[in-house]
């Protein structure tokens, strides 16, 4: 967990909590599975997966959804832009050298920012960034998805608390799964628990306790209207 202020928080400290994040992602899993090394390539193909889940979400003037009217949603819009930059943090702690924290910085990109820029550019921004992701270049590609951020009148704090917000949410997901682990119960229920603690965050009102003595439907339906923060 992070103590720091919001305003106050560095990418230094948010490649700290990804690192946490990816530690435990890549555990062996309940059923045996073991997840391979990932590569390059599966970090931009995973950020080229949440942007294009992002895309989907903008409204219609610039969605490419276009056969049927699109309700925007800014929650889930800056649910989607945060996600990908999980993704960026994953390809920045694969890379060793201390430059990179201080080039890299948000606070720098985010101020120096040309306030007042045309929506009009996004599509630009949008092209470039993929241009950039798939020449390997994720470095500017990062810059690309600030622009973005800014374009569509998110702030650097919005973003790092949205970060923060689905860090906690995940880590209380693997704190449970180790409590699980101690409990006796059978592997087929302790596999139900875990699944069905991945929805458990502090908005939502459900106890642990929940997850075992309320039946699947009863929890699916509580936690139906939190589905986007578990999309991939």
């Amino acid at each position: 967990m992070i103590s720091k202020d919001i305003k106050d928080i560095k990418l230094a400290d948010l490649l700290k909590l990804q690192k946490q994040i990816d530690e435990e992602l890549n555990k062996p899993k309940e059923d045996g599975f073991i997840p391979r090394e990932r590569v390059l390539l599966d970090r931009i193909l995973s950020i080229d997966n949440c942007f294009q889940k992002w895309l989907q979400e903008l409204p219609n003037e610039y969605n490419f959804i276009t056969y049927f009217p699109k309700e925007s949603n800014r929650t889930k819009e800056l649910i989607k832009l945060t996600n990908i930059l999980f993704f960026f943090l994953e390809c920045f702690n694969s890379t060793d050298g201390e430059w990179l924290i201080e080039f890299f910085e948000l606070d720098k990109w985010f101020d120096n920012f040309r306030e007042g820029i045309e929506i009009k550019y996004l599509r630009k921004e949008i092209i470039d960034f993929k241009m950039e992701l798939w020449s390997s270049d994720y470095g500017r590609a990062f810059f690309n998805w600030i622009h973005i951020c800014k374009l569509r009148n998110f702030t650097k704090e919005e973003v790092i608390k949205t970060y923060i917000s689905k860090y906690e949410l995940i880590m209380k997901h693997y704190e449970i799964r180790e409590e699980v682990e101690k409990m006796e119960m059978t592997r087929e229920e302790k596999v139900r628990f875990i699944k069905k603690s991945a929805w458990y965050f502090e908005g939502l009102e459900l106890k642990k306790e929940d997850f075992i003595t309320k039946s699947d439907v009863e929890i699916d339906e509580a936690v139906e209207k939190y589905n986007y923060l578990w999309e991939k």
